[in-house]
């Protein structure tokens, strides 16, 4: 969901999640730790398997496990975020 690309998905998170689209430097920061846990997953399949196997949901289909699993930790990121969890 989302959308097809970086930008439109974490667009739609910072939606779902805050009611706002990121500042640059929040896109900058989320890009980052996206690219580093792509990389990790890519090099862990088996980590990436783990983690989006926990829960009730299946893994998405045609998405591959690795870029499943850095959305899975990014979404962690956003949803801890301190305005996600304290609202003013």
């Amino acid at each position: 969901q989302g959308g097809a690309d970086f930008s439109s998905r974490l667009d739609f998170a910072f939606s779902i999640a805050l009611q706002r689209k990121p500042a640059r430097a929040e896109r900058q920061v989320f890009e980052k730790l996206y690219q580093k846990h792509l990389e990790l997953y890519r090099k862990d399949p088996d980590g990436a398997r783990a983690l989006v196997s926990t829960g009730d949901w299946p893994p998405a289909d045609g998405l591959p496990l690795e870029v499943h699993a850095a959305w899975t930790s990014l979404a962690r990121v956003v949803l801890n975020l301190h305005e996600t969890l304290v609202r003013y």
